[in-house]
């Protein structure tokens, strides 16, 4: 998409149909992940779907109800991940307090530097 190829019609393979149909119901792909959920909300956001879809639904629940109760998933880089999966559904329930949660994990684990441990983690936590 960042290209400008459209991922459902503008390759051999519809990019976009192979992350709706790894879908079960709940979740996308590996049910003992969540970061597959939180990448593939980011995709199908740009990708037409919306917040009435049920799919999106289900998404954005599985990838709350995965939330630490330090208001994390796991790291600064899947946090960062996941409040931007989650910004364009946040008048879905829970979403929006989701974010919050996550924003002020994010404000907890800043250094005094500015940074939040590496590159990397830095580079998510800005976006």
């Amino acid at each position: 998409m960042a290209l400008g190829i459209d991922p459902k019609n503008g390759t051999d393979e519809d990019y976009i149909d192979n992350i709706a149909s790894s879908f079960d119901g709940e979740q996308i792909g590996d049910e003992e992940l969540f970061n597959d959920d939180i990448f593939a909300l980011i995709v199908l956001s740009h990708a037409g779907f919306d917040r009435n879809d049920e799919i999106i639904k289900k998404i954005v629940s599985f990838i709350i109800s995965n939330q630490s109760d330090d208001g994390s998933w796991g790291s600064v880089d899947m946090t960062s991940a996941a409040i931007q999966a989650l910004r364009n559904f946040k008048k879905l329930d829970g979403a929006s307090n989701s974010i919050y949660l996550g924003e002020e994990y994010l404000l907890k684990e800043q250094e005094d530097d500015g940074g939040f441990g590496d590159v990397y983690s830095t580079s998510w936590a800005i976006q």
